[in-house]
């Protein structure tokens, strides 16, 4: 169950992560140009 939960707190971070990346690279894409 600890090992199901930790793997699923990776997967969140991660998709999280990916978002705010995207974010930042659109915000700045918009800001270049």
């Amino acid at each position: 169950m600890m090992h199901c939960y930790r793997k699923y707190r990776k997967t969140v971070i991660a998709i999280f992560g990916m978002t705010m990346l995207t974010k930042k690279l659109l915000n700045f894409v918009s800001g270049f140009s």
